[in-house]
């Protein structure tokens, strides 16, 4: 809990320090663990802007803490740890905000019927497009936060988990008009 959330979660989640079964304080298990760690962040994007920037900040902690300790993850398994680490939190990141930190460029994300496994496929283009994209894209902050959006993606989570036959259809209908 409290305003480093984030951090503290995806340290406890890489070192495994904040174990519910280690009773040890805090201090005894870094002396075991081999010492300390010290993180800075830095971010110019507003609070709860809904651009993903917890999602990346996850994947890139955690990417940063399994190489420090000698259990680098590949990038899928990383996409998945990030998002474990947004929902230990409840802060509701959606399932794609860490693709772009950790892959770059563009992809297309697709959630496969049947199994509902999220798919990636990056998106190829010339440079000449992408420099157009570059110069022609804008993003910006309207100011408002993204208050209740996280009650509405829990609640479609949360259907989709339990594999509502009526979401599973409209995803399906929106795919094939798309």
């Amino acid at each position: 809990s409290g305003p480093l959330k984030l951090l503290k979660a995806a340290i406890a989640y890489a070192t495994g320090l904040a174990g519910a079964d280690d009773r040890r304080p805090l201090a005894e298990r870094l002396r075991a663990f081999g010492g300390g760690v010290e993180v800075t962040t830095s971010s110019d994007l507003p609070f709860l802007s809904g651009l993903g920037a917890s999602g990346v900040l996850a994947a890139g902690l955690l990417k940063a803490l399994f190489v420090l300790t000698g259990r680098d993850r590949d990038d899928e398994a990383l996409v998945f740890d990030a998002l474990h680490v947004e929902q230990m939190i409840g802060s509701g990141g959606g399932w794609q905000d860490q693709y772009a930190g950790i892959f770059g460029g563009v992809n297309l994300l697709t959630f496969e019927p049947g199994d509902g496994a999220l798919r990636r496929q990056p998106v190829l283009m010339s440079d000449e497009t992408r420099r157009e994209l570059e110069e022609q894209l804008v993003v910006f902050h309207t100011g408002l936060p993204k208050f209740g959006v996280t009650t509405t993606l829990d609640r479609v989570l949360f259907r989709y988990l339990i594999r509502d036959p009526l979401l599973l259809g409209e995803m399906q209908a929106a795919k094939e008009e798309g």
